[in-house]
């Protein structure tokens, strides 16, 4: 395997600031924990842009997002899910940078379309933490159907 020399992934610098900061604020409180770390926060704007088939360019490569260091191997394996998905060949998985890239991609797709609801939404905790709850009990609902 070709391996990164990254510390960490990047956000999408358009919509950084405010949004990151705000969607987290709004976050808050929702769940077990008290406040969302950067990583729990790359993994959901992944999720939602991967969703929803949206992926942005991202051009500058910074380590201000999720450090890899605090990835764990669930969330790695779903990194390289997002990426083989994306792939003509599971040989891709070999080049880890460009998993990587493409998981920034669709993060920053997330981020893009949470910012544009944070801007439409007249509540926007109260919507994402609904959509969230649907989501994760839809998830739930699939799972235990597998299992049967």
């Amino acid at each position: 395997m070709s391996k990164s020399k990254r510390l960490a992934f990047t956000w999408d610098q358009e919509y950084k600031s405010p949004y990151v900061d705000l969607i987290k604020e709004a976050l808050s409180g929702f769940g077990e924990k008290t406040e969302v770390s950067n990583t729990e926060l790359f993994m959901l704007f992944m999720t939602i842009g991967f969703d929803a088939g949206v992926r942005r360019e991202v051009r500058t490569s910074k380590s201000d997002a999720a450090r890899l260091e605090y990835i764990t191997e669930s969330q790695k394996a779903m990194i390289k899910a997002v990426g083989l998905s994306q792939a003509d060949s599971a040989e891709s998985l070999l080049a880890e940078d460009e998993i990587y890239n493409v998981s920034e991609e669709f993060a920053a797709g997330g981020l893009f379309i949470l910012a544009k609801e944070y801007d439409t939404q007249p509540d926007f905790a109260k919507w994402l933490k609904l959509k969230l709850s649907k989501f994760t009990a839809g998830s739930s609902s699939a799972n235990n159907s597998e299992k049967l």
